[in-house]
């Protein structure tokens, strides 16, 4: 039978500390588990909501969650780092142990937070110390030219009436006009496309105020065609 070789003394020493760290992690954990499950109860006996208390309740959960984590993150390089002594070891190599305080030593509550945490975004320029172009920032821009007017003639001439011909509400008419429409044609432009939709958006208005808008303009259209075939007629 052959005889087993056993470790050097700084070897065992070496895999105790990382042993007896790992095994500190997993009580740990187990330990954080019981808070998490804790925190969990307290939320559902008192519900949801914005409180204080769900405030404090939240951190202390999003603490336990970080930190079972990290235990977990612990425990798997610990373990790796066993396996690593082991297999060095076989291969005869030294290790003096100056680094076991920082292989087995535990981090803040604050340091484990942001380990996890991301990095922060880069600071925004101070606008006191950006170079701005000589007359403000928009400078050198060509300014958005003027919807073009909408031009109609013959039967539809009517259509260039302002929306204020209309008989309908005021404040529907402050909303055709605050909506770059102030001509009737603007309006049966919109209405003469598949359906009331485009007007709703344009307008944002809903459905029975645009309803209103569509039949203001309709009877707008058919009295002046009226009109028109009555003089053609004459």
């Amino acid at each position: 039978m052959a005889k087993e070789k056993a470790y050097p003394v700084h070897v065992c020493t070496r895999l105790d500390r990382l042993s007896e760290a790992r095994v500190t992690e997993i009580a740990r954990e187990e330990s954080l588990k019981k808070k998490r499950k804790a925190a969990q109860q307290a939320f559902a006996k008192i519900g949801w909501g914005s409180t204080p208390e769900h405030k404090e309740l939240a951190l202390d959960l999003v603490q336990i969650l970080f930190e079972i984590d990290h235990c977990r993150g612990r425990q798997k390089s610990l373990s790796e780092k066993i396996d690593e002594v082991i297999a060095n070891a076989h291969q005869g190599d030294l290790f003096d142990n100056e680094d076991l305080d920082n292989l087995t030593g535990r981090q803040s509550i604050d340091q484990v937070v942001k380990s996890f945490a991301r990095q922060p975004a880069a600071e925004p320029e101070d606008p006191d110390q950006q170079q701005l172009p000589v007359g403000g920032p928009n400078a050198g821009k060509p300014a958005d030219p003027p919807p073009a007017p909408l031009q109609f003639a013959g039967v539809d001439e009517h259509l260039q009436a302002s929306v204020n011909e209309l008989d309908m509400r005021e404040d529907l008419k402050g909303k055709c006009i605050q909506a770059e429409c102030p001509t009737i044609g603007h309006l049966a432009t919109l209405l003469d496309s598949p359906g009331r939709a485009d007007l709703r958006d344009k307008l944002n208005v809903g459905e029975k105020q645009a309803a209103e808008i569509a039949k203001a303009v309709k009877a707008f259209r058919a009295k002046h065609r009226d009109a028109m075939r009555k003089a053609e007629t004459a």
